[in-house]
């Protein structure tokens, strides 16, 4: 597959942290899931972590790191554990699609485990340590088939996603900042012919408006000051003003 005929997808991220509120140790494994027109180009498609405990803030810390190029996939997880037995047992399974905007992102993963047919066997797969669970963890990836899966939340994933992506441009692809819109500046709106005050009904914000005052005079601001006459109509002196 040649740069010509493809364009890239390339993530980096790792699994901070995550919440089973009733399990006291974890350890996540990813792979990945991806159709027909994609194809993997370097990286790993699968990784797993260290089992973790729980510290006070009860939450476990995996710090997985996920490193992949592709040639549109998704991220496949499956979380195991001990159970009171000591029997290691699958805690959950989560999917999470490549966000296709570049940069950085977190994302919330709810991981759910298949439920038993019956009571019974719910009771003898906890003594036996032999737990309900996908022969491919990747099922969790594809629509087939789900709506007839009985499953039950078991806790969630917090991952961050770092995405690039190269040569989208050349295919009729446009991709937008996760922030905003497109790079390119917005046209400006030339309002260099626009007469304000001449439409109908149009008036000019006050802040805008100039205030004019007409000049006055100093016989006027005498007169303005001088008290009222009396109702007589007796012309009287006018006070000196004092500077």
């Amino acid at each position: 597959m040649t740069q010509e005929k493809a364009f890239l997808l390339l993530i980096n991220g790792h699994i901070e942290s995550a919440e089973f509120p009733e399990i006291p140790s974890i350890c996540v494994k990813y792979s990945m899931s991806y159709g027909p027109d994609w194809k993997h180009v370097a990286g790993s498609t699968e990784g797993l972590s260290a089992t973790c405990f729980r510290g006070e803030s009860h939450r476990f810390v995996p710090d997985l790191p996920i490193t992949a190029t592709f040639s549109r996939p998704q991220l496949v997880f499956s979380c195991y554990g001990n159970d009171l037995f000591g029997h290691d047992v699958v805690r959950g399974y989560g999917a999470l699609p490549i966000p296709t905007i570049p940069g950085s992102h977190i994302r919330t993963v709810p991981c759910f485990v298949p439920e038993a047919s019956s009571t019974y066997q719910k009771f003898v797969g906890i003594l036996s340590g032999r737990r309900p669970e996908f022969v491919d963890p990747s099922h969790v990836a594809r629509a087939e088939a789900r709506h007839a899966t009985r499953v039950t939340t078991q806790g969630k994933l917090v991952v961050r996603v770092d995405v690039i992506l190269k040569d989208m441009g050349k295919f009729g692809f446009q991709t937008v900042p996760r922030r905003g819109l497109p790079s390119h500046e917005p046209p400006t709106a030339d309002l260099s012919g626009l007469r304000l005050g001449k439409q109908k009904g149009f008036q000019r914000p006050v802040e805008d408006r100039e205030v004019s005052t007409p000049a006055q005079s100093d016989d006027k601001a005498i007169e303005e000051v001088s008290p009222a006459l009396p109702s007589d109509d007796v012309p009287r002196p006018l006070p000196t003003l004092e500077d």
